[in-house]
């Protein structure tokens, strides 16, 4: 057991290591790309001879471009990613439209409010509620802010 337990955690540092590393690269990426963006406008500012102008500002559209290469790469990353969760939902959505895993969701939703205290819902319906069901947990944030908001209790 304790094996097991000695594999898992540190199977979940190494991944949380390399995730750390990983973002901690492209921060290093991005901050040389700005100190060199400084020293670019800079030398841009500097320079007198339109000649060497010039050459510096086509040193810094190639950086821009670059750096919007890059960008278009995440966006089409991310675009691919958010294509593939929603394929995920219509199919989750088609199998919860079915007339059997619809009833069996229900009687399941069903025994669960019948059941308060046993279930994930503890508290069940609370009475004077607008919404009917208050799942939070006691002195859990209701309002809008840290502090509680405009629903605080006083």
């Amino acid at each position: 057991m304790k094996r097991a337990l000695i594999f898992v955690l540190a199977f979940a540092f190494a991944g949380a290591v390399a995730f750390a590393q990983k973002a901690n690269a492209g921060k290093k990426e991005m901050a040389q790309n700005f100190k060199k963006m400084n020293e670019l406008v800079q030398k841009y500012n500097k320079e007198t001879d339109a000649k060497k102008k010039d050459a510096v500002k086509a040193d810094i559209k190639k950086q821009v471009e670059q750096g919007y290469d890059k960008q278009i790469a995440f966006m089409q990353q991310r675009l691919k990613q958010s294509e593939e969760r929603l394929a995920g939902f219509k199919k989750a959505l088609e199998e919860r439209q079915k007339p059997e895993a619809k009833a069996k969701r229900i009687d399941e939703i069903t025994e669960r409010i019948l059941a308060p205290k046993t279930g994930k819902w503890k508290k069940g319906f609370r009475k004077g509620c607008k919404k009917g069901f208050k799942s939070f947990k006691k002195g859990g944030k209701q309002g809008f802010n840290k502090r509680g908001g405009k629903n605080r209790k006083k």
